[in-house]
């Protein structure tokens, strides 16, 4: 007689995990500098302030590498564009707008394509062209060149924009603040500290007149553009030199932070938003879960509308500013300047039908208070950023309802 003994086995515990909203807030890529000197040889190719070659390479890389995750494994995102998924917004800048350009074009690489051959006759303008045949020839079904797929970018007026500009000085009170920032003795001790050990050094080094302790900061975002850009630095401006004078920029661009009203007015309209699109997109998972069952008591047709116009994924393209602001907030700053590119994502997953958040900055999980492995149940994740949250600042910044200017491609 054999006596088998089953060994005991572990069933593991199932999980049934989805993504279900991603939200990302990004920096452009990399860019000229803001101010020309005459000590800047550099042959730039664009004017002072704006998108480099390298720089929309930077997002098309981004946007590749998010349609492996969020289209071809994820299954997250439709394959081609659509519409009712996808809404991008852009501060009012040709670099921004040209950065979100150039990641969907690496998210969505092929383009529209015509419904059948007999369409190409029917493609053309109310009007004669001569040689069109040749254009069509060329474009086969492509309804443009190279599978290009055109998308559309809300762009909001500066002055306007508290969503992505809410540090800038739209908002009067902002003024104030730094104003009264300067006063605090961390600013004045740095500001001592940079004339005492580098004011005149540099502007013997640059040949310049009077460099301030602000226009320092400009020096240094312009020796950070020639230094990615692999183009000569200028003589005498040595490592030492160099990291001393990033980071007095990094500082200029978050000292009145120091201000905690300051901070809750730059961030509150972005976090109402995120808090907004987040449970607009739970809502439709609870409808989609109740529409076959509940029948009586629900209109389908609404409730299917509804669902259409809620967008699963939003890219928002700002400044290191912007992003310094929103990590500062969340207590995840580090002092340094998020790099040309810098991106910031709020994942937004079902988990055995619980809503957890999972925060990453530039491919690093952010570690929160009272959360495990990354994730945040989301109750608690909204709870963290109302408190960050001024409710009056609309009132406060005297802001108007203004329509957003919609831009296909910037244009």
């Amino acid at each position: 007689m054999f006596i088998f003994i089953l060994p005991f086995c572990f069933f593991p515990f199932l999980v049934s995990s989805e993504l279900v909203g991603l939200v990302q807030l990004a920096r452009h890529g990399a860019r000229s500098p803001l101010k020309k000197y005459p000590w800047d040889n550099s042959p730039w190719k664009v004017e002072m302030g704006e998108l480099t070659s390298e720089g929309s390479m930077q997002h098309y890389i981004i946007g590749q590498e998010f349609r492996q995750r969020y289209i071809i494994k994820e299954k997250f995102l439709n394959s081609t564009l659509s519409l009712q998924e996808i809404y991008i917004q852009s501060t009012d800048f040709r670099r921004t707008i040209k950065s979100a350009q150039s990641q969907m074009l690496g998210f969505y690489p092929n383009g529209p394509i015509l419904s059948s051959n007999s369409m190409q006759s029917k493609a053309i303008p109310p009007f004669e062209i001569p040689e069109f045949s040749n254009t069509m020839n060329t474009l086969g079904l492509n309804a443009l060149p190279y599978s290009f797929q055109p998308v559309v970018i809300k762009v909001m007026e500066k002055k306007h924009d508290r969503l992505l500009l809410g540090h800038e000085d739209g908002c009067e009170i902002m003024k104030e603040y730094k104003k009264a920032a300067k006063e605090y003795d961390t600013y004045k001790l740095r500001v001592l500290d940079y004339e005492k050990r580098y004011k005149d050094k540099l502007e013997k080094i640059l040949n310049m007149g009077i460099i301030s302790f602000e226009e320092a900061s400009y020096v240094a975002d312009a020796l950070e553009c020639i230094k990615f850009h692999n183009y000569p630095l200028p003589d005498g401006i040595d490592e030492n030199i160099y990291d001393a004078l990033m980071e007095i920029k990094d500082y200029k661009n978050s000292f009145f932070y120091e201000v905690e009203d300051a901070l809750k007015l730059a961030v509150s309209e972005f976090f109402i938003e995120l808090v907004k699109t987040f449970n607009k997109i739970i809502k439709v998972h609870s409808l989609d879960e109740n529409k076959e069952t509940d029948t009586e008591t629900l209109d389908v047709d609404k409730v299917n509308s509804f669902i259409q116009s809620v967008p699963k994924y939003k890219l928002y393209l700002a400044h290191d500013t912007t992003l310094i602001s929103i990590l500062s907030a969340l207590e995840a700053w580090n002092s340094f300047a998020p790099p040309f590119a810098s991106t910031l994502l709020f994942e937004l997953h079902k988990i055995n039908g619980d809503f957890l958040v999972k925060t990453i900055f530039n491919d690093v999980v952010l570690k929160m208070q009272k959360c495990y492995s990354g994730l945040c149940n989301y109750n608690y994740f909204k709870t963290m950023l109302e408190k960050k949250i001024n409710p009056k600042y609309e009132l406060i910044c005297q802001v108007n309802i203004v329509k957003n200017k919609e831009t296909i491609n910037g244009q």
